[in-house]
């Protein structure tokens, strides 16, 4: 478990640096987010399923910087 929040905590990392401000600063980038994040999250925590695991991710704070 805790190998994957590692893996989960570095996905999110490298999603959000290969995004610019203005990026992040579109109507849609959100949900673009939400969207990448749970298909790379569902690989991370995926076992010999195919079903999705990670029906959703939510933000807490969307802070561009």
């Amino acid at each position: 478990l805790e190998k994957n929040i590692s893996m989960l905590k570095q996905a999110s990392i490298k999603y959000f640096m290969g995004q610019s401000f203005e990026d992040l600063s579109e109507d849609d980038a959100m949900e673009k987010a939400r969207t990448s994040l749970k298909t790379t999250f569902n690989e991370i925590v995926r076992t010999d399923s195919e079903d999705a695991i990670v029906i959703d991710v939510v933000f807490d704070k969307w802070i561009k910087q």
